[in-house]
Formats: C-alpha cells, sequence, structure tokens
C-alpha cells in the first residue's frame, strides 16, 4: 500500500475486501453512503450520515472492519466513525449521486466497490432511491402466475403503476415459500425502472430489521434519525409484518410510521403468512389498518402452475429436465415453490458431480428427502392439537361419533389436513378417526375442498391453520 493512496480510496478499498465476509444488504444500509474524512498511520476516521448509523456500525462492524483493515495494510489498523452534526451545514449523504459524492469534489469517480450495484437492486440503486436489498431475479417477469396468485399478482401489478392510487395499504399472504416476497420485491423492481416513478424513495425492510434497527435507535438515542429514515419513504416494502406479533414497543412505533406515509399518500406493502386478523398478540388499531386497502392471499400452486414454475426455473438455469421428471417433482412437491426450485438445483449438482444423465430413476433416488420435507414434520398429534385449539373442541371431539355441526366440521377439517399435509392413505386416516373405511374421509376431503372454493373465510381460517402446522416441529 503506496503513501499516495487517499482516506477515501483506502476506505473503498475495506469496502471492496468486505463483499467477501458481509452481505450486499449490510454494505448498502450501513456503510454507504459515506465518505472518509482523515488519515493517519494508525486509522481512517469514517463519517456517516448520523448518529444512529454511526453507533449501529460501531456496535455491529466495526471489528470486522478492522480485522479487514489489518489484513489489507499488514500493520495495525483501526477504523473509527463519526456523524455530521444537526444543523444548517448538516451535510445530507443520502441524497448525493455517486457522482457528486462528498469529498470528491463533485467530479465522477471510478466504480464504487462495496456497495452501490448498478444491476443487483441493492442499496443505493438509482441514484440513492433504495434502502435495502432486492434480489434481481424478483420481477414480475419471473414470476410464474397461476390461479393461486392471480389476484395478487394483479395487485402487485396494480400498485407498481399507479403507487398509493387504489390498494394502500396492500397486504399479501400466504405460506411459506409460495412467492410473497417475490411479489413484493417485483413491485420495487418496477418502480425503480419506471422512468414515470424515478424520484420515489423505496425502502425494502423485514419486520425483524425494522425492530432490531428500532433498538439500535433507542440505545444510542438516535431515534428521530430513525423516524425520519422510514417516514420520508415514498413506498415502504416490509417483509413478515407477522414479526410484530408481541412487540409492543416495535407496534407503536411501526403505527406512527403507518401513520405517516399513509396521510402523506405513501405506498405501503407487507407481507405475512397468515391475514391480519389471525395474527396474534397485534393492536387492534394496527390489525384494522392493515385491512385499509386491499389484502391479496397467495394459495399453494396447483398442479399446471408447478410444472410450469419448474420450466421456468429449469429453463433459467439452462437445465434440460425429461418432461416425465418435472411430473414427477410436481406430484411430490405440492406447496412450497422453494422446494421445487431447490429439486431443481439438487437435480442438477448430483448430475454434475456424479457424472449421471437426469432420469425419473435419478429423481426418485436423489430428491426422496426433499419431498420428505414437505410432510414429514407434521405429525397427526399436531393436527389433532391445532384444530382442537382453533375450533376450541377437546381432541377427543375429532374422533367420536357425534354428528352436531360443532364436533363434525373440526373432525372433516382434521381429516382434509391429514389428508393434504401427511402421506397417510384415506384408509389409514380412517382408522386415526376410528372410522370404518375410507368413504368417510373421501367424503369429508371432498366437501371442506368445495367449501374452500366458495367461502373465502373458511379458506383463510384452514389457511392460517395449514400455516401453523408448517410452523411446528415434529411431535
Amino acid at each position: 500500500m503506496t503513501q499516495e493512496h487517499t482516506a477515501q480510496q483506502i476506505w473503498e478499498m475495506i469496502l471492496n475486501e468486505c463483499t467477501k465476509c458481509m452481505s450486499q444488504q449490510t454494505i448498502s444500509t450501513w456503510l454507504n453512503p459515506s465518505r472518509a474524512v482523515s488519515l493517519v498511520e494508525s486509522g481512517l476516521t469514517v463519517e456517516l450520515k448520523n448518529k444512529f448509523s454511526a453507533y449501529y456500525v460501531e456496535q455491529n462492524y466495526q471489528k470486522t472492519l478492522n480485522d479487514v483493515a489489518v489484513g489489507l495494510l499488514e500493520r495495525p489498523f483501526e477504523v473509527s466513525f463519526i456523524f455530521k452534526d444537526q444543523g444548517k451545514d448538516q451535510i445530507d449523504l443520502w441524497s448525493f449521486t455517486e457522482e457528486e459524492s462528498p469529498g470528491n469534489g463533485g467530479k465522477p469517480e471510478s466504480q464504487p466497490t462495496g456497495g452501490r450495484k448498478k444491476a443487483g437492486g441493492c442499496g443505493d440503486k438509482a441514484d440513492g432511491r433504495l434502502i435495502g436489498c432486492l434480489n434481481p431475479r424478483y420481477t414480475f417477469e419471473d414470476f410464474v402466475v397461476g390461479k393461486n396468485s392471480q389476484f395478487a399478482h394483479a395487485a402487485a401489478q396494480s400498485v407498481a403503476e399507479a403507487p398509493s392510487a387504489r390498494y394502500n395499504p396492500l397486504f399479501i399472504y400466504g405460506g411459506v415459500g409460495l412467492g410473497k416476497t417475490h411479489i413484493m420485491q417485483a413491485i420495487g423492481h418496477s418502480l425503480l425502472a419506471s422512468s414515470k416513478h424515478k424520484n420515489l424513495r423505496i425502502c425494502y425492510i423485514s419486520a425483524e430489521e425494522f425492530l432490531n434497527e428500532l433498538i439500535v435507535a433507542i440505545k444510542s438515542g438516535a431515534t428521530m434519525e430513525f423516524r425520519n429514515r422510514y417516514r420520508s419513504m415514498d413506498v415502504l416494502l416490509m417483509d413478515d409484518i407477522e414479526f410484530l406479533s408481541k412487540k409492543e414497543g416495535t407496534q407503536e412505533e411501526f403505527f406512527h410510521t403507518f401513520n405517516a406515509l399513509y396521510e402523506n399518500q405513501k405506498q405501503i406493502v407487507m407481507t405475512s403468512d397468515r391475514p391480519p386478523r389471525e395474527i396474534h398478540h397485534l393492536e387492534e388499531r394496527l390489525r384494522s389498518r392493515f385491512q385499509w386497502g386491499l389484502v391479496a392471499d397467495i394459495q399453494a400452486p396447483e398442479f399446471e402452475t408447478r410444472i410450469a414454475i419448474l420450466r421456468k426455473k429449469s429453463e433459467y438455469s439452462r437445465l434440460l429436465i425429461p418432461q416425465n421428471v418435472l411430473e414427477f417433482i410436481a406430484e411430490n412437491i405440492t406447496s412450497n415453490v422453494r422446494l421445487l426450485e431447490g429439486s431443481l438445483h439438487y437435480l442438477k449438482h448430483y448430475s454434475d458431480t456424479q457424472k449421471s444423465t437426469i432420469n425419473l430413476d435419478l429423481a426418485g433416488r436423489v430428491l426422496k428427502n426433499i419431498f420428505e420435507q414437505e410432510t414429514s414434520h407434521i405429525g397427526l398429534e399436531s393436527i389433532f392439537k391445532v384444530v382442537s385449539d382453533d375450533f376450541g373442541v377437546g381432541e377427543s371431539a375429532l374422533v367420536s361419533a357425534k354428528r352436531t355441526k360443532s364436533f363434525v366440521e373440526p373432525r372433516q377439517v382434521a381429516m382434509f389436513l391429514c389428508s393434504k399435509l401427511t402421506k397417510m392413505s384415506t384408509t389409514e386416516i380412517a382408522e386415526k378417526f376410528r372410522r370404518k373405511d375410507h368413504t368417510t374421509v373421501l367424503h369429508a376431503c371432498r366437501k371442506i375442498g368445495q367449501r374452500l372454493e366458495c367461502d373465502q373465510d373458511f379458506r383463510e381460517r384452514v389457511d392460517s391453520l395449514t400455516v401453523r402446522l408448517r410452523d411446528r416441529k415434529s411431535v
């Protein structure tokens, strides 16, 4: 390392090296924008936007940055952080484009190394318009639309075309791995690419990250900076909103953030594994606000959509998969799009390493464990427990001979879930419910299936039961 290197150049080298040990989102969110303000033999001082950012980086990443710097410079070296004081001379680092970066004299500089990524959808893409990180593959073009997702997909496209005009907030819910995050991030990508919305500031964040940042802001005395950070957004995309359950302090903060954005006609999009009314320990004022706009669900994809998804994924990965193998995978993975994609990746890896041709026999042997992930973790006891709790009946009622509605409905739902979520045959299910033969189970599944098609409230209830069962551990 020569003496001619400036403080900013050394900082950029450190950021570039950090890409090997930090996620792009971390670098984009916390370490950019920034500027190196002074350099001495033993260390570097870096200026961040505000006290909140400086405290957070110091608490969470300073050791890593120091280790990276020592490795690069081969001498004891420490990175320290400051923030610009409040006042008329304050520099708003978030407002600088790459060409106007502080300390660069307003002149164009070389491609930044640590965080600003032109095409990856992270950090300060589009002149500082994005906070967070979007998966480059989570676009509308890459999303396979089926009957299970038509409604949510159409709503998301409407929001992307005219944010806050029709569906605000937009609340998307569904089970694990069905594409909620994909659709929500597609909104972000679409807005960033649109010349019509080129001035919108967009934030993508999970509810857990929101909580963690709030904790840091409180500890560092930077709650005002935290609030300004989120309430100044034009579009807020928040993933896994159910994480706010039981977090009273965070719910309070998000309530005011929600109100500030909504009152200023800013778009809010949220995802959850369940509808608002099924999120337990959530303040009623938040629950009602989540339903002010549009609540859209994503169901498990039907067979034809699963085939289409597999074809799309295999084409993207340039895989030649026989049709009978695609059908075999689609028949065995019924409720998780991520597992569909994961099965293709695993099959390709095995085929490449073992120099084997991909065929039905290979798929059966290689993907056996992946197929079992869909069902093996859900036991009969779990189904009995979750259904009896939800319907307010004893577990014994599910296997009793009583035919009153308060007993028949939960019993049929339990049979339906056993058929859907376990590998038990209808005969085995009948035995567990103390029925003479499997026709009772077939009748129950048919009746519940018909009701799911015409009763939205009932479908949401069964979907919620399914999500809870998938979240439970094996019993």
